[in-house]
């Protein structure tokens, strides 16, 4: 008895430890991601002129770990405010 609930136990943290590991991938993906897409536009707009900082749309996207631990999916509408979301979703 006591053998099946360590079994299980264990299965239960090989699990947990496999979840965690592809989200922390799916996290460093994501947030790479939008680094890119910031630069991006940032560089689109100093070489029409306009000086507009868009890594402020990084900084809002929230900490690595409320990401990682969280079970929203990882996309920009889920983590970016509407008006954010508009200005970059033509990049994606």
């Amino acid at each position: 008895m006591g053998g099946i609930i360590l079994i299980s136990f264990l299965c239960l943290a090989l699990m947990t430890l496999v979840w965690y590991s592809r989200r922390n991938d799916k996290v460093f993906k994501f947030r790479t991601k939008m680094i890119d897409i910031t630069f991006k536009i940032s560089m689109e707009n100093i070489n029409n002129g306009n000086y507009n900082d868009y890594h402020y749309l990084y900084n809002n996207l929230g900490s690595y770990e409320k990401m990682m631990f969280s079970f929203k999916p990882l996309k920009p509408e889920y983590w970016l405010s509407e008006e954010d979301y508009l200005k970059i979703k033509e990049y994606l």
